[in-house]
């Protein structure tokens, strides 16, 4: 297996990531991290490097910014047919603007943050 990925900027300027895996010859293409200040959005990879030291990665691997766990939720989710699912609560901050978002605890696991409201 091999993967490889390009970043992109988009027209609004964000940077968006493609990720690509080459498995038994054949080509499988999604999308990696976003970086997008100006739409409030970023996504990528919660990536725990030391114990209770969080970060936001890219598909790649390259820091994107600190994470800070919040807390931990328990939820049913209609997805899940309604079995109880833990979700972990992270808030960051970058380029002096604070965001938030879950996700459903796995390491490496992709997490979308929205930016909070204005002050």
């Amino acid at each position: 297996m091999q993967s490889r990925s390009e970043t992109r900027q988009a027209p609004n300027g964000a940077q968006v990531e493609i990720g690509t895996i080459t498995l038994q010859g054949r080509e499988f293409t999604a999308l990696g991290s976003i970086v997008d200040p100006a739409s409030g959005l970023l996504v990528g990879y919660v990536h725990e490097h030391t114990p209770g030291f969080f970060e936001l990665r890219t598909w790649q691997g390259q820091p994107i910014c600190p994470l800070r766990r919040t807390g931990r939720i328990t939820t049913r989710l209609r997805a899940c047919d309604g079995s109880p699912m833990r979700l972990e609560c992270y808030s960051a901050t970058y380029q002096g603007r604070n965001y938030y978002g879950r996700h459903c605890g796995d390491w490496n696991q992709s997490i979308r943050l929205r930016a909070g409201r204005a002050a």
